[in-house]
């Protein structure tokens, strides 16, 4: 049951994340924005989204902590 839970979600989060970069390639190809920045503007908004979607469910630690027997070396090309 926990698996398939999990299965969902990531199904979800990736749709959501395909979705949200047509959305906003359309948007660039109808506008036509003056320079490349704005092309990534509408990204913004997702990684806020996922952001806040990352501290509602408490998981900061499991997905950008280090773990504490790794070595230097290793965290440097991690």
């Amino acid at each position: 049951m926990i698996k398939s839970k999990l299965l969902w979600k990531v199904i979800g989060l990736e749709i959501l994340v395909i979705f949200w970069f047509v959305v906003n390639g359309a948007y660039v190809s109808m506008t036509h924005p003056t320079t490349h920045y704005l092309q990534f503007l509408g990204i913004v908004p997702l990684a806020i989204g996922i952001a806040f979607y990352l501290t509602k469910i408490k998981k900061w630690q499991h997905f950008f902590s280090f773990q504490q027997n790794m070595s230097f070396r290793t965290r440097i090309y991690f």
